[in-house]
């Protein structure tokens, strides 16, 4: 738990509003637009647009299928960072139990999810600096899905992009609060 935080400026929390709901179960609701953030690097911005226009031009259904399959169903892709770092092994229940006690702590306990769904800790970011120094714990591991999707071509290798871009250390210790 470092010292360092992001701050949560109307452009970061923008971001990172459309990476959750994103990165959610595709539903029936119109998906938001990539947000208007002109003061984010452009390699952001492109990841963004890239992964919003997907969206629009694919099916409904064919993106529910295709989340499932991705997330769901590989444990390779799986949205739970702590996944990624301890597998099944009993670190991983103690790591779930340590960030359910810090999202307790802070008021915002997980509710329909664990503690380390990516999409919640989105979610978090979006209106507390915690969810951001979680995210910036758990960099390595979102890496590892970044570069995973990536050599797949697969269409949600944008936001890992992206995310894994405002996660780097010149952006996680101000860089970030700089450019938004």
């Amino acid at each position: 738990m470092g010292s360092r935080a992001v701050a949560a400026t109307p452009s970061l929390s923008r971001v990172a509003a459309f990476l959750a709901s994103s990165l959610a179960y595709p539903a029936a609701a119109p998906a938001p637009p990539a947000p208007d953030a002109p003061s984010l690097p452009s390699p952001i911005s492109t990841d963004l647009e890239r992964f919003a226009a997907w969206r629009n031009a694919t099916p409904l259904e064919q993106q529910q299928e295709l989340y499932v399959a991705s997330f769901d169903l590989n444990p390779q892709r799986s949205l739970h960072l702590t996944y990624h770092r301890h597998a099944d092994r009993p670190e991983r229940g103690a790591a779930l139990a340590e960030l359910a006690h810090r999202l307790r702590e802070a008021g915002r306990p997980a509710v329909g999810e664990l503690p380390d769904h990516l999409p919640l800790l989105l979610e978090l970011a979006a209106k507390t600096p915690l969810g951001w120094e979680i995210l910036r714990e758990y960099r390595a591991e979102v890496a590892v899905l970044s570069g995973r999707l990536s050599r797949a071509d697969h269409p949600y290798a944008p936001l890992f992009s992206a995310l894994g871009a405002l996660l780097e250390p010149a952006l996680a210790e101000g860089g970030a609060t700089k450019c938004l």
